[in-house]
């Protein structure tokens, strides 16, 4: 059974991946070869869905790392006019919109987590070499690690506390004289 530490942002998955791995990753995850969870900009929700399915019935360029955003955690993805809209599900804008057929659909899938253990799978089976382990472990960037909370930034000698010596008190500017 899948836990929610399973499923990782893209931008924290691909921070676990070799420089060399990552074109094998995007295609996987971009071809929806892995389970993957996102929020569309067809469909008004909060709750992230499933979207494999629908990401591998879209059409990619030769180029497919084009498509796969990892820093924003996004995927665009364009899919032919001509086929039936119902793929995109009954609340999707696209299944009833009167556009031509002739023309792209486009969906952008946003705030992306992917299923590490799947994805890890999915690279070895292809050849490539991935660190072994859970995510969230030991490693010094996870992101519970580093957020910041309001306490933090103002602790005298904190790193994010502003730059000024603790031990001198900054008085306010005087008005000018006259």
């Amino acid at each position: 059974m899948a836990t929610q530490s399973d499923w990782l942002p893209l931008s924290e998955a691909f921070a676990l991946l070799n420089a060399d791995t990552i074109p094998a990753a995007e295609e996987i995850i971009g071809r929806g070869k892995v389970p993957v969870k996102a929020l569309r900009d067809d469909i008004r929700s909060i709750v992230p869905e499933r979207v494999e399915t629908l990401l591998a019935k879209a059409i990619f360029s030769p180029k497919v790392s084009s498509n796969v955003y990892r820093e924003s955690n996004e995927i665009y993805a364009l899919y032919d006019g001509r086929q039936d809209r119902a793929i995109f599900g009954p609340h999707s804008h696209w299944r009833d919109y009167d556009y031509p057929i002739n023309n792209p659909l486009a969906i952008t899938f946003f705030g992306v987590r992917v299923h590490w253990p799947s994805l890890v799978e999915a690279l070895e089976e292809a050849g490539y070499a991935v660190p072994k382990g859970k995510p969230g472990g030991a490693r010094s960037t996870s992101p519970q690690r580093l957020r910041l909370t309001r306490l933090d930034m103002s602790r005298p000698g904190s790193a994010c506390a502003p730059f000024a010596p603790s031990s001198r008190r900054l008085d306010p500017p005087r008005p000018p004289d006259g």
